[in-house]
């Protein structure tokens, strides 16, 4: 047997054995706020895994390890990108309920080179989606460690063999998220009536204990819908 008939074979193993990979389907007999919990505790941010950045049209693959720690409540991303090194985000989330979240890094000096000329504050744009982020990384612990004590009041919008959809309000100012969930997806989303978008949350991908592909898309109607889109594929849940 030849050499490039055995590399033949090995490319046809390795593309049968992804294209077989099996995922969990969500039973969606529970109750809404039961689904709510069940499909939260398979969320983890905490990894390592592989990636694309979609940012006007364009698509930029890396590979990245983060760490969410709820003690220090905050989000530490590092993106890897081939050719052009390490870019870093971090995330503090401590005062989220109240409207201020901080972050740093040079992951948006990468985005800012990569404009094309138009002139745009990058940090300004995207802090209203980071407040939502962090507000529902709180959120998330919440639920994660069964410490809702009042935060947060969910009820179910609407029930169809194949979809379930809910609406909850949280903090003291009741602000408002939607979700929804299927048998193989969960999902969420933030109005941001102020840049006349949203921020969208999806989980997908499930197995025994993580969903382990998620996507964050920051929605501008006034920017051409969506300004940046990141999928992250987890190979490896570290919480």
């Amino acid at each position: 047997m030849t050499i490039k008939t055995l590399i033949f074979f090995f490319l046809i193993a390795l593309f049968s054995s992804c294209s077989t990979t099996k995922f969990k389907r969500r039973n969606l007999e529970n109750s809404a706020f039961d689904l709510l919990k069940d499909g939260l505790t398979k969320v983890c941010l905490s990894g390592e895994g592989k990636g694309r950045f979609y940012v006007e049209g364009e698509k930029q693959t890396f590979s990245f390890e983060s760490l969410l720690s709820y003690d220090r409540e905050r989000l530490d991303i590092s993106y890897h990108f081939p050719f052009h090194g390490e870019e870093g985000l971090s995330i503090f989330y401590k005062d989220a309920m109240k409207g201020q979240v901080t972050y740093k890094g040079s992951l948006f000096d990468r985005l800012e080179r990569g404009q094309k000329g138009r002139a745009m504050d990058l940090k300004n744009f995207f802090s209203p989606y980071f407040g939502k982020l962090g507000q529902f990384l709180i959120l998330l612990r919440s639920f994660k460690q069964k410490d809702l004590a009042g935060l947060v009041r969910c009820y179910e919008a609407s029930r169809e063999r194949s979809l379930i959809k809910g609406r909850c309000t949280y903090g003291p100012l009741s602000k408002v998220f939607l979700w929804e969930t299927s048998t193989n997806h969960f999902s969420f989303l933030f109005d941001l009536p102020s840049q006349d978008g949203f921020l969208r949350l999806v989980f997908n991908r499930e197995k025994e204990k993580i969903f382990s592909k998620w996507i964050i898309a920051f929605i501008a109607h006034g920017q051409n819908g969506m300004p940046l889109k990141i999928e992250k594929y987890i190979t490896s849940c570290e919480e």
